[in-house]
């Protein structure tokens, strides 16, 4: 299920220490911060929006290296480095309280946020993401051999097409950019899944989980073990809705967060 249109509002910029970060900014009240995958944008989250709306704030970030936001340096591909950078956006726009939502490999920067800044993240959503062990996908990906090769022109040229083939074989659209296919790999190669569990077993917020039973990346099992290393909150596990249940099952999602938001974040007297 999916609304009837998709939410596409302008994109906005606020220039921090590091650089110009790129984001959006729609709706009213209670403010979820959303974090798209890799490869992935603020785009990821535009038909989960109008589900959202007229019930909370919805903040869209484009992480380093993705849609509006330069990268920087190498480094801001890890979780810890892309959370600090989501974490000072929200200094620079006054928000201070939030629930953090992370889609795919979004998942590791939300909880890498939700454990440095427990007194600014009230609750954490977890859409089809990693859990505490590494997925099929990640698996079946040498990434962080792949990411040295692609470090070089010649590693680029060499890789460019089978890359491209890999990524469609596994459902990605074909208008992917070669940057966006480079540096997906580039961020996975710097996910440690140790780092992971170990921000999984201290968060001490409540925690949303949703995944697809029938997702081609990551298999149902690890939804059921990253709920189970989780605080409790809302569970739903679709029969089918594949990897980007944020658009597929947006109607749904947005029904059980709305319905959960009040008591996360309880509304001002």
């Amino acid at each position: 299920m999916k609304p009837e249109h998709p939410s596409d509002p302008p994109l906005r910029q606020r220039v921090l220490a590091r650089g110009p970060v790129a984001y959006t900014d729609e709706g009213e009240g209670a403010a979820f911060v959303a974090l798209h995958g890799l490869p992935g944008s603020v785009r990821d989250y535009r038909w989960l929006a109008p589900c959202l709306a007229g019930g909370a704030r919805l903040l869209r970030v484009d992480l380093p290296g993705s849609g509006g936001t330069p990268l920087a340096d190498h480094g801001e591909w890890a979780p810890a480095r892309r959370a600090a950078i989501v974490g000072e956006l929200l200094d620079a726009l006054d928000v201070s309280r939030v629930i953090v939502m992370g889609h795919s490999a979004g998942g590791p920067v939300a909880a890498a946020l939700a454990r440095s800044r427990p007194e600014q993240v009230a609750g954490v959503v977890f859409l089809a993401c990693p859990g505490p062990r590494p997925h099929r996908s990640i698996r079946n990906m040498p990434s962080r051999p792949v990411s040295r090769i692609l470090s070089t022109r010649l590693g680029r040229a060499l890789l460019r097409r089978p890359l491209a083939r890999a990524y469609s074989a596994q459902g990605f659209p074909r208008s992917l950019s070669d940057a966006d296919r480079y540096g997906a790999i580039h961020g996975i190669a710097q996910l440690s899944f140790e780092h992971h569990r170990a921000n999984l077993a201290g968060l001490t917020q409540p925690v949303a989980v949703f995944s697809a039973d029938d997702d081609p990346l990551i298999e149902a099992e690890i939804g059921r073990e990253l709920a189970a290393a989780c605080p409790d909150g809302p569970r739903r596990y679709f029969e089918s809705g594949g990897h980007n249940i944020q658009k597929t099952r947006a109607v749904e999602i947005g029904q059980d967060l709305l319905a959960w938001l009040p008591t996360v974040i309880p509304p001002a007297k």
